[in-house]
């Protein structure tokens, strides 16, 4: 009977065990399987989030960017400079990152920054117990063809959660592109000479609005007739009053502009205007001012080419300026902006030389 009892307690006891056991092997495994349930849903709304940060960089760069240009002509409407051409690239990534020009915070960049974006990214991060951080930036501007400007952005972006169990490290490479039409940009060339030759021709300082002008592609390219025996030139008339602009491969880029570099026989600048360089004529035809010639490099008649009225005057090697046949006599170009305009046959008269 003892023995009876005994094995029955034996056989109690390993059945209490084995379901003692079971539960706890049982409850391990489903907190396993909460935790990697919990692993796996917290991988995929990081990796949502990294996703819809990197569409959204774009958008936020093209914004910091064309803020940063707005600053730049904000910078040179007030100081009536160009921007220093020697420090142009660092300028433009403070300005497009900090909105900063030496150390001054610019209005036009309205607090629409890069680094204001990553800030706002990092918080919305935490709410989802994220952090992220952005570090090693650089930002690249150039010039991709005559009528748009590239901004590049680099960095290096590393996130991981609260729990330090998830992380990412990845390069960011983001680019985004201005159209400076569509932007209506303004020509720093027109402001900033414009003001500096007629203080230096008049000897006084200018009381009233100097030339401006901002880029817009012409709508007249090879529409004026270019036959002595049948002339209209009402297209070329209206594409000179209005100041327009046109592809040149001698004439400077918008970037150059910005920092006020006109000469394109320097080495450095050759390539570049000849694959991104534009060109304007001075409205010296239907204007307000008494003496249009007071803005000119010389305060003379000269080719109305911007940079050649602003700054350089005709063709270096003929240093001729010439009259066409049914335009206004004040309208002076020079041969080689005859032969880039299809003008060549053209009746013409020597106006300066």
């Amino acid at each position: 009977m003892k023995l009876k009892k005994g094995f029955l307690f034996s056989l109690f006891v390993i059945t209490a065990l084995s379901l003692i056991v079971f539960t706890v092997t049982s409850r391990v495994k489903f907190k396993e399987e909460q935790r990697a349930e919990s692993f796996n849903q917290r991988v995929k709304y990081t990796n949502f989030f990294v996703e819809d940060m990197k569409k959204d960089v774009e958008r936020s760069l093209y914004v910091a960017s064309f803020r940063a240009f707005l600053a730049a002509e904000e910078y040179i409407l007030a100081n009536e400079d160009y921007l220093d051409k020697n420090a142009f690239n660092k300028t433009m990534e403070s300005l497009i990152l900090n909105g900063t020009m030496n150390g001054t915070t610019m209005n036009a960049t309205n607090s629409s920054t890069f680094m204001n974006w990553t800030k706002k990214i990092g918080k919305l991060a935490r709410r989802f117990k994220i952090n992220i951080n952005f570090t090693d930036m650089n930002i690249r501007v150039m010039q991709n063809n005559p009528w748009h400007i590239s901004v590049s952005l680099y960095s290096n972006v590393s996130i991981i959660d609260n729990e330090k169990e998830l992380g990412w490290n990845f390069e960011l490479k983001k680019s985004t592109s201005i159209d400076i039409r569509e932007a209506n940009f303004m020509d720093p060339i027109y402001y900033v000479e414009s003001i500096k030759n007629y203080q230096q021709n008049k000897n006084k300082v200018l009381s009233r609005k100097p030339l401006l002008n901002y880029y817009e592609e012409t709508i007249y390219p090879s529409l004026w007739q270019n036959q002595s025996g049948f002339i209209n030139v009402s297209n070329l008339e209206k594409h000179t009053t209005e100041q327009l602009y046109n592809k040149s491969r001698s004439a400077p880029s918008y970037l150059m502009r910005l920092q006020g570099e006109t000469d394109c026989t320097q080495p450095e600048y050759f390539s570049v205007c000849d694959k991104y360089g534009i060109e304007s004529f001075v409205n010296v035809i239907n204007h307000t001012y008494e003496n249009i010639w007071d803005f000119s490099h010389s305060g003379q008649k000269t080719c109305i080419v911007d940079y050649q009225f602003f700054v350089e005057g005709c063709d270096p090697i003929t240093k001729k300026g010439y009259n066409l046949i049914n335009m206004p006599t004040d309208f002076i170009i020079d041969w080689p902006a005859m032969q880039n305009y299809n003008l060549t046959a053209l009746n013409k008269s020597v106006a300066v030389s």
